[in-house]
């Protein structure tokens, strides 16, 4: 049983702060009930209780099942919350201290946190076809350039091209960069929408010809891809070329779809998540069409390319604010945590092949998101912007 003594004023603090960024909301309603209640405090709360018992049963089920090692991030953080709602458990000291929902903010606001590193925000470079730049976070909302005949906009944080060309005009090139710690959006003159991950670029044309839409990426990128057809109401195809350091990439022709491409070059796969619609993938004489929950999967290694169910959620979460882990290994998580803090981190010797499941938001700072993952068991250092993950 646990005690209140374990429990020092900054882990109360900070387990308040963690559902601020994690989907946690009965907890989160069930802890701001307790701030707001001037009732006595000393007596068992049977609704809390209640809760803790679920989420016992919750993680006994989890346990059960035989898959591979999976550790639970929310485990241990979810009967972590539900404890302070346990007034029979000797969480007194805490909510004496916090009668009401101002004054908890207040006193979390207070708590220092060291060596912190603030989220990825919306930021990215524009490169016209002159090869002059601009840094779309400082630009002012409204028409930021113009090429040919199309209008380019920063509008609600996104870069909207808008317009009419002849679908015979040359060509006109553009392209968005996302650094590590950015991501952007942007709406191309098709009508397409691109959202792009950190250490991501797209180079696209400002409007396109009858003859096709072809666009380059690198790093990351979600497409929402509009229908377009010449005046023979042909369709015209929508071809994004995928770029990779070792030119290990591909072609995918869309048959109009939603779908993730995943690139990077530290990664040793590159893979296109379909979750709607029909997307063909090209890697020289090889070709897959892939349907709706699919995922294909390019071996940088080998060259070969296979075809998967897409766990669709965890590929896509980024787009939607959330780390999502579904049997992840360590590895692979914290090149997600690189890329989206702009951090570097380094391994001190050999780490287990344990697989975490769990979800975060991004908007959390580092040192969240690393005191959830301690509480998976992961140890770690942090030191300026070094990351280094102990032998767990």
């Amino acid at each position: 049983m646990l005690d209140q003594q374990y429990w020092t004023e900054e882990e109360h603090l900070w387990i308040l702060q963690y559902l601020d960024t994690s989907d946690h909301a009965e907890l989160k309603r069930l802890m701001q009930e307790k701030f707001d209640n001037n009732s006595t405090i000393n007596q068992p709360d049977t609704k809390a209780e209640n809760l803790l018992s679920l989420i016992h049963a919750k993680i006994d089920a989890a346990e059960s099942t035989d898959r591979p090692v999976i550790i639970n991030m929310w485990k241990r953080i979810m009967v972590a919350a539900a404890v302070l709602f346990v007034i029979s458990m000797g969480v007194v000291t805490y909510i004496n201290h916090t009668p009401n929902k101002n004054e908890a903010i207040a006193a979390k606001n207070r708590l220092p946190v060291q060596h912190d590193i603030a989220p990825g925000y919306d930021n990215a470079i524009l490169t016209l076809s002159d090869s002059s730049t601009i840094m779309l976070s400082s630009a002012v909302n409204g028409k930021i350039a113009q090429q040919g005949n199309i209008n380019v906009f920063k509008q609600n944080g996104k870069v909207t091209y808008s317009g009419k060309a002849g679908l015979e005009h040359e060509l006109i090139y553009n392209k968005v960069s996302t650094s590590r710690g950015n991501q952007y959006q942007l709406l191309l003159a098709d009508g397409s929408s691109v959202w792009l991950n950190a250490a991501s670029s797209i180079r696209f044309p400002a409007a396109f010809n009858s003859k096709e839409r072809r666009v380059e990426i690198t790093g990351e990128a979600y497409f929402e891809v509009a229908s377009l057809y010449t005046k023979g109401k042909q369709k015209v195809p929508f071809i994004v070329k995928v770029k990779t350091a070792s030119n290990k990439g591909y072609d995918v022709q869309v048959l109009g779809t939603h779908f993730n491409i995943n690139a990077y070059d530290d990664e040793s796969t590159v893979r296109t998540t379909l979750a709607e619609g029909k997307v063909k993938v090209v890697k020289g004489s090889q070709s897959v069409l892939l349907q709706s929950l699919q995922q294909a999967v390019l071996n940088k290694e080998n060259e070969g390319l296979d075809i998967f169910s897409a766990d669709v959620e965890e590929a896509i979460a980024w787009k939607n604010g959330m780390f999502e882990f579904h049997d992840t290994n360590l590895h692979s998580i914290m090149r997600q945590i690189t890329r989206w803090y702009n951090v570097e981190v380094r391994f001190s010797d050999s780490v287990s092949d344990k697989l975490y499941t769990g979800t975060i938001r991004r908007q959390a700072s580092l040192s969240q998101v690393l005191k959830i993952l301690k509480l998976a068991g992961v140890s770690y250092s942090l030191n300026d912007h070094i990351v280094t993950i102990e032998t767990n």
